[in-house]
Parts: C-alpha cells; sequence; structure tokens
C-alpha cells in the first residue's frame, strides 16, 4: 500500500506519468526514498501505475526510471497551473504581508537616506547642509512635498559663495551639486592648515584651491600622511595661508567569510556591501576557494572616501 502526498505545499506544479512494467511496488519503493511522489495509483491489471511527479525532478525521475530499466513511460496529463489562486486563498496573511510591504516602499520612496555634494561647491557643503536643515530637510526625512526647483533657489539665494546649484534626488539620496563664485572680490573663509587625510588608498581626485598640493592623483596614502600643505609659492616667495581643498580617496574593504554551501556572486558582493551602506561603493571583486567541503569567500569592495578642508 503507497501513501499518497495530498497537500502540494507552494505553486508546485507537477506531472502525472503512466509507467508500464513488472515489479511495480519495488519501482515505487525506490522512487519515494529519493524524491517526493503524488497521486500513485496502481492499474486494474496490475501492469502499470500512475504517478505524480514535481516537474522540478522530471529529470531525476527519468534517470531512476532508466537506472531500474523502466523505459514505457508516457506523460498523462500537468497539474498545478491553476493553483497560484489556491495558493493566495490559503495564504492570506502572505499576501496581506506582501502588499503591506508595497505601501511601505510606496511610502519610504520619498525618503533621503544620504546626501552627495558634488562640484566645486562641495567644499561649502557645512554652509549647504545647514541651509537643508532650516528648509526642514535632514537624512531619513520625507522630501514628498518638497520642490527640488526653489530649493535649488534658495541654497543658491542664501549663500553669495555660489553662482550655480541644481538639487536632485536618486533613489535616497539627495544629490546637491554646485559651483563656488569666480568673482574675485569675495572670499571664502578658511580655517584649515592642512589636508590631512583619515584613510588609506588611491588618490583618483585632488583639487586645490588654495595651498599646495604634497601628493598628487595616482599616489597611495595612508591614515594621518598630509595631502595639502597651507603655504603658496609665488616666483621665489613663499608664504603661509589656510588651506581650501577637497579629496576622493579610493578605499578597499575586505570581507572574508566560510560556508559550508555555495552561493552566487551577487549574493556575496550584498553580504559585503552590507557592512559598507553609508559609502560610495565603486567596485567590487569576488575570490571564491573551496576547502574540502567548505567554501572561502573574499569580496575586496572599493569605495570613495571624501575629504573636504573644511
Amino acid at each position: 500500500m503507497w501513501k499518497n502526498k495530498k497537500g502540494r505545499k507552494g505553486l508546485k506544479v507537477y506531472s502525472l506519468f503512466r509507467v508500464r512494467g513488472v515489479n511495480l511496488d519495488l519501482f515505487v519503493h525506490n522512487l519515494v526514498r529519493k524524491m517526493e511522489v503524488y497521486d500513485v495509483k496502481k492499474a486494474k491489471d496490475g501492469k502499470s501505475i500512475t504517478i505524480g511527479v514535481l516537474n522540478s525532478d522530471i529529470e531525476k525521475f527519468f534517470a531512476i526510471s532508466n537506472d531500474l530499466c523502466y523505459n514505457d513511460i508516457v506523460r498523462v496529463k500537468e497539474y498545478g497551473i491553476a493553483l497560484p489562486i489556491k495558493y493566495l486563498v490559503s495564504n492570506i496573511g502572505l499576501v496581506i504581508g506582501a502588499v503591506f510591504f508595497c505601501l511601505i516602499a510606496i511610502y519610504f520612496n520619498s525618503f533621503i537616506f544620504k546626501f552627495s555634494f558634488t562640484g566645486t561647491g562641495s567644499v561649502i557643503k557645512r554652509e549647504i547642509t545647514d541651509c537643508l536643515r532650516e528648509e526642514g530637510i535632514k537624512t531619513f526625512s520625507s522630501i514628498k512635498k518638497v520642490d527640488l526647483a526653489k530649493l535649488s533657489d534658495t541654497i543658491l539665494r542664501e549663500n553669495p559663495r555660489l553662482t550655480f546649484v541644481e538639487v536632485r534626488k536618486i533613489g535616497h539620496t539627495l544629490q546637491i551639486d554646485s559651483s563656488l563664485s569666480q568673482n574675485e572680490n569675495r572670499s571664502i573663509f578658511c580655517t584649515a592648515d592642512s589636508l590631512i587625510s583619515d584613510c588609506e588608498g588611491e588618490i583618483i581626485e585632488l583639487k586645490v584651491y588654495r595651498g599646495t598640493a604634497v601628493k598628487n592623483v595616482g599616489d597611495y596614502v595612508k591614515k594621518g600622511d598630509i595631502l595639502v600643505e597651507g603655504f603658496m609659492s609665488i616666483k621665489d616667495t613663499t608664504i603661509s595661508t589656510k588651506v581650501l581643498c577637497m579629496a576622493v580617496i579610493k578605499s578597499k574593504f575586505t570581507c572574508e567569510f566560510i560556508l559550508d554551501n555555495e552561493i552566487s556572486e551577487e549574493q556575496a558582493l550584498i553580504f559585503a556591501e552590507n557592512e559598507l551602506s553609508d559609502k560610495d561603493v565603486l567596485e567590487s571583486v569576488v575570490l571564491k576557494e573551496k576547502t574540502g567541503d567548505k567554501f572561502t569567500y573574499k569580496v575586496n569592495v572599493y569605495y570613495k572616501n571624501i575629504l573636504y578642508s573644511n
């Protein structure tokens, strides 16, 4: 006597096959030891059976059948195509959860999780951030009712050092692109004597408006290295000055972990980049090595560190 599986969990789709041969009881016994089967019925003459097999297991089914020399097999019918509706009805909690998740996603779509400053005006990002705060805009706040064009005009009006401002929303990031004024009668208040690296990596961008660069783009620097010093040379004269500059350093974060099961490269990247959720990732490299029954993953994540002098 065979015990049929009556429940079909999830959205499983299975096919019904008719198998002819001898010693069918042994055939079924071997199958159920290695895979799930459904609706097993023996014909009245005892020379054939019908048996349901998950579509995902059909290849395995035929491999086992061939090994046992059962070759007279015909697909009779396919079931499960209409199961989605039944699945949704029987899993109403999951449906409600999915709808709730979509509503939450729509609601949080207008929220800002971080600011991004680009352009030469980035050197006064503190003043720009203060202006945003006065307008009620800060991280983890909603800008659903904010007119970004008017916000750009407000920042430009409140900061005479700037000649151009454009505010854009990219995902959950508020990007502020701005340009410094070129008017020589205006000066920017500087307080830093030098620009010192607070991280290790390769300089990929270096802009100096005041002061002298002692490192160049492409140089590898360590934490504590001086990038820009507070002096300027005019002909044969050297004068001291405060520095006004910015640098972008490409840093590396390495994440290494060992798993029992193999995972995809995308899953390894997600696992590693979650550790740098507040960083602007440039590129990632995944290295995989199998030792015995273990999988070792080493993920190198390269990201931006932006340094400002004031």
